[in-house]
Formats: C-alpha cells, structure tokens, sequence
C-alpha cells in the first residue's frame, strides 16, 4: 500500500486538515482512501490540547450563548462568503468520494466550481446568492459523513467554532472578547463533555435546510427545501415577518 509522506510529518491543523482530506481523495498515491483518512485523524488528534473534538457538538454551543447570531446579523455577506468557501470544500469532499472514475470527477468538479462562482459573483445585476446558513457534512457531503464519521465531526466543529468567535467579535460591547474566545475554543476542543448523540446532530444539522446552506454539491435545488429558518426553529415565537427573505 503506497502512502503519501503529508500523513507521516507533522499533523494537519485546523483548516490544513479538511484540505489534506480532499488531497487523499484526489491523489492516486493513497492508494487505500479509508486507512489514509484514519491516520490523518489520528495524527491530527495527536495534539490533544488544541485539536477539535472528534464527536458531534451540542447545538447549545452554538445557539444558546448570549451572541448568538451576531455575525450572520451584522455581516451577511461575510458570513455568507464564508460558507460558501465551506461549502466548495464539503461539496468537493462529496464528488471525489463518489466520482466512478476520473473523468467523472473531473467534470463534476468544474461544475462544482461554477456552482460556486455563481454564489460569489453578480450576475445581470442580481442578488449574490451566498449560504444563509451554515454548511455541515450531512448536509452536503452525507458520503463524506457515513464514511468518514470522526472526519466529519471535526470539520464540522471547526466551522461551528469559527461562527461562534465570529459571534463574538461581532457583538458590540463584549466584555473580555479574548477570554471569551479562549472559552468557545475549550469547549469545541474538549474531548469529554456538550456532546450530542447522532439523531440529534442530523436534526440540529439538517434544520437549517439543504438550501440554505449553499444547497447539494452537484446542484438542482432552486428554492428553499424550509419553510422556517435555523432561527425560527430554534426560536418559535419569531415572527416569520421578521426573517429576512431567503436569496
């Protein structure tokens, strides 16, 4: 079995981590995909002190401290541009995973690319069509997720990590912004509490909708598959009025 040499020197970190996943799946020289990927998360998971929580997160993490939904709020289009990068990135997971040969990839991924301008780029003067929420692994790249679960967990808990320090700096008058940042990385790096169980991570996942998250990696949704938002879900008595309209 040949392996690649990025797996054996220093292990991936944060952001390096889902593109050394993308790397195993696009390199020829992993030859054995599922044993590549288990030894990138071992090797990630070597620094226990600052490496994210191989397991799913309790939504409360996300949802129920006291800023949440600043930085959607006060920077839509941040956010947005955010997750779209997020979401080429699960999209492109998901299409590797599932390509049956090169040149099927090959085409898959230009279309995924040009998904992806379209959300970035106006176009004839309409909307950006950026995410409205946030993409997870089983949302966009389900193949992704039941095969590669702790890979998973950990790509999704960063990006749930970032929104919650984006909450925070955006919220104006935070008290002690950097302990509370200190805080949020604790709990999203703790490998021993504010878990959740599968069911309940594919709801808290799924309830902001395929849609709004960026939509499948391979296209054909056009319209919101939610009649509510993350926020109504999670907030019953917000008035449906009140939500912005979905792009």
């Amino acid at each position: 079995m040949a392996t690649s040499s990025n797996c054996r020197r220093n292990p991936a970190k944060g952001r390096q981590f889902i593109e050394l996943l993308i790397e195993i799946y696009i390199n020829p020289a992993f030859e054995d995909k599922e044993a590549a990927v288990t030894l990138a998360v071992e090797r990630y998971l070597q620094n226990d002190l600052y490496a994210i929580a191989p397991k799913p997160k309790s939504d409360e993490l996300l949802s129920e401290h006291p800023w949440a939904y600043a930085f959607k709020t006060g920077f839509p289009e941040f956010s947005g541009l955010t997750w779209a990068s997020q979401w080429l990135k699960l999209g492109a997971l998901e299409l590797l995973i599932t390509a049956p040969d090169v040149a099927s990839r090959n085409q898959s991924i230009a279309h995924l690319l040009e998904l992806y301008k379209e959300k970035i780029n106006r176009q004839h003067g309409s909307l950006v069509s950026l995410p409205t929420d946030i993409p997870t692994s089983p949302v966009i790249a389900p193949s992704f997720y039941e095969r590669h679960p702790d890979a998973a967990y950990i790509v999704d808990n960063l990006e749930l990590l970032k929104v919650v320090i984006g909450d925070i700096l955006a919220y104006p008058g935070v008290a002690d912004r950097g302990q509370k940042i200190e805080q949020a990385v604790q709990n999203y790096t703790d490998k021993t509490s504010n878990f959740s169980n599968e069911r309940d991570y594919l709801y808290y996942t799924l309830r902001g909708g395929i849609y709004n998250a960026g939509g499948p990696a391979r296209g054909g949704l056009d319209r919101p598959d939610r009649n509510w938002s993350r926020e109504q879900s999670e907030n019953p008595h917000i008035s449906i009025g009140t939500q912005p309209s979905p792009n």
